[in-house]
């Protein structure tokens, strides 16, 4: 659901909209690979301006605690 949302999100202020049922049955489909959607999102998420710093702290906090 989480990566749905972001890419809900991340679609706002574009013509044409994807709607959350598309993004929901691309997601679903099983043809979709589902492992490289997310490392193509979380690529985009450490390398972008506005996200970058937030992806590096939470990463290395999730780093962290796995280690414990």
């Amino acid at each position: 659901d989480e990566l749905a949302d972001l890419l809900y999100l991340a679609n706002q202020g574009f013509e044409p909209r994807v709607t959350r049922k598309t993004i929901d049955a691309y997601i679903d489909d099983e043809d979709t690979d589902i492992d490289a959607l997310f490392e193509q999102v979380m690529d985009f998420l450490k390398k972008s301006n506005a996200t970058k710093k937030k992806v590096t702290e939470f990463l290395a906090q999730t780093e962290k605690n796995q280690t414990k």
